[in-house]
């Protein structure tokens, strides 16, 4: 569903529901006085045209508007500025960077961070112009010095200073300072469009995932800035029997059919790759970054034409490249970094060109997409099996990123196969306990639909081990990513009590408490704010509860008396009734019992 730039802007374009949403949202932002805040998009629907659209709403409000929009690359700066000259028109727009110096008469200067943001004097274009708005593309690098010192130099940080909006396609929270911590880049995020909800919405193509499970060893590589070191790592990746099986996994998979993007470690390990491929009858072709732009060019457009049908990679790749066409992502390229891999699946989520846009309704563009010429998109990950399966930790733990976590999946759900969105549709019609069970073991996309499954994993299910080593005194269950639990019971003339702790993606924690009274009318809804630390926020969030919740102690805690001994004759003449096997009711505990008794009565409807 489209609808016209909203706040009156000068140039006709039509937008997006949720592009619509997001010009709004940051409007808000500035409205409520935030002066740095984040857009979180995901790739393939439309940030440049937002981006664009943003300046150009501004402009309307400001007969003296000037702005500066920052990006990384020379690609980047042209594709931003070709955008915002085509949605406003009206306005001047130069490139200072890459070989391009602007005018000090522009009115938009899309600038280089490496033109503009080196240590020494202040450029001589930033000391003429006085924005009202500064823009960052791909903001999830603004915790770099280069871009520090440019927020510095116009003022970011001032209180009188332009507003600073950030662009990004990171569905996830970013580690260490990026946004968290005391002095953060920016305050809070304005809007965010969930990769999931794009799909679900029909402007992004399907996924099917599949791992190829190697043994890689990457707990011996050296961690370098949070991710691994690249000369470690590439001696890892970059060898014979891990280049030969990732081609022969990519095969198996039906690779031949699919126009396919290879990230690689290193310009050698992508050189290499692109061997493989063409030793074995495959069209390959590598880019890097010192590769001269017209043969880069060249080459990707003869991928996107059809001439080429494999393109490796070292990086090069992962911001700034639109290529509907591709359909399949091999991930080569270990990663600890949350932005790197949500950019790499990124790159084959679009739509083909045409398919979506005349639909006016999500069913009608997901049929669209269904029946055109690139249903889905293959995400191919060589994984290191010692870990694959490990059991997650901590939101904050450094843990590798996954293709299940992009779409609110746990990592442990083997998707056997299925489709992103077939495996969000039987996972979300799971109760929320089996959801948390499945995300504290390795478990097969087609064990979860059979009803013995979801008993075991009720019997299984035990709470968030983070809870226990914060020294939280009540039982937490994790039943979502940054997402926890406790059950608190009734008391004082309130029933069905909960709190439910979230962690968002700029790393704050809250708490929000709801409870009903008997005839199931809400007698509350509250959110308190609590420490970004997790271990801090258990705890001060279960003083709030205390607080707020009549004898919860003898409810929620882990010591609680009522926890002990083994389950009750009612308690097992229920699950009984219920339909729990038999053999599953052998040694089962009070509290465990009980548990399972409130989320089957729940999910039986009763």
């Amino acid at each position: 569903m489209t609808g016209g730039l909203p706040f009156g802007g000068s140039s006709a374009v039509n937008l997006r529901s949720y592009q619509c949403e997001a010009l709004g949202a940051i409007r808000a932002a500035k409205d409520r006085g935030v002066r740095r805040t984040l857009c979180v998009m995901p790739t393939g629907t439309g940030k440049n045209t937002v981006l664009a659209s943003n300046i150009g709403a501004f402009a309307d409000d400001d007969p003296i508007f000037t702005s500066l929009v920052v990006a990384h690359r020379i690609e980047l700066l042209e594709q931003s500025a070709s955008t915002i000259e085509r949605i406003c028109p009206h306005l001047k727009v130069d490139i200072h960077g890459g070989g391009h110096k602007a005018s000090k008469h522009a009115q938009v200067i899309v600038g280089g961070v490496q033109s503009l943001g080196m240590p020494g004097a202040t450029p001589e274009i930033l000391t003429q112009l006085s924005p009202s708005l500064v823009i960052v593309d791909e903001a999830h690098h603004a915790a770099a010095d280069t871009y520090q010192r440019i927020f510095q130099r116009t003022g970011c940080y001032d209180q009188l200073g332009p507003m600073l909006v950030g662009y990004t396609a990171t569905d996830h929270r970013l580690d260490g300072q990026s946004l968290s911590g005391d002095q953060c880049v920016f305050e809070e995020v304005a809007y965010r469009y969930p990769l999931r909800k794009a799909l679900a919405d029909g402007w992004l193509v399907d996924v099917q995932g599949y791992k190829v499970d190697l043994d890689l060893d990457l707990d011996k590589v050296k961690k370098t800035a949070g991710d691994y070191n690249e000369s470690q790592l590439e001696r890892v990746m970059n060898t014979e029997p891990v280049n030969e099986a990732a081609f022969k996994g990519w095969e198996e998979i039906g690779g031949r059919n699919l126009k396919t993007i290879v990230f690689c470690v290193t310009v050698d390990h992508a050189q290499t790759v692109a061997e493989v491929f063409r030793s074995n009858g495959v069209r390959a072709e590598t880019v890097w970054g010192d590769m001269g732009r017209e043969a880069r060019a060249e080459t990707l457009r003869k991928f996107a034409e059809g001439s080429i049908d494999v393109v490796t990679n070292c990086q090069i790749l992962t911001e700034g490249t639109d290529i509907p066409t591709a359909s399949c992502v091999l991930m080569l390229r270990p990663t600890k970094s949350w932005s790197m891999y949500v950019q790499m699946v990124g790159r084959g989520l679009r739509p083909l060109p045409g398919v979506v846009d005349k639909h006016s309704e999500a069913l009608f563009r997901c049929s669209a997409i269904a029946q055109s010429a690139k249903p889905k998109c293959v995400v191919i990950d060589v994984v290191d099996n010692s870990v694959a399966h490990r059991l997650t930790g901590k939101p904050d733990d450094g843990k590798s990123p996954s293709l299940n976590e992009m779409f609110g999946l746990p990592s442990t759900l083997d998707t056997e196969g299925a489709t992103v969105a077939q495996a969000l549709e039987t996972f979300e019609d799971l109760d929320d306990a089996t959801q948390a069970s499945i995300r504290q073991r390795p478990t097969k996309f087609s064990g979860i639909k059979t009803k013995i499954q979801q008993f075991k994993m009720l019997v299984e299910l035990d709470e968030a081990a983070e809870a226990k080593e914060s020294g939280a005194a009540f039982v937490w269950l994790k039943t979502g990513e940054a997402t926890y639990v406790a059950s608190c019971g009734w008391g004082g003339g309130e029933i069905n009590r909960s709190a439910v702790m979230v962690g968002d993606f700029v790393g704050n924690w809250s708490l929000e408490l709801k409870s009903t009274n008997s005839n199931g009318q809400v007698l509350r809804e509250q959110t308190f704010h609590l420490p970004r630390n997790l271990a801090a926020a258990f705890i001060q969030a279960e003083h709030i509860i205390a607080k707020e919740f009549t004898g919860v102690a003898h409810f929620a805690s882990r010591a609680a008396t009522w926890r002990r001994g083994v389950a009750t004759g009612p308690q097992l003449a229920t699950l009984r009734r219920l339909g729990v096997p038999e053999e599953l009711l052998e040694g089962l505990g009070r509290s465990k019992a009980s548990e399972m008794i409130t989320r089957l009565q729940a999910q039986e409807g009763r």
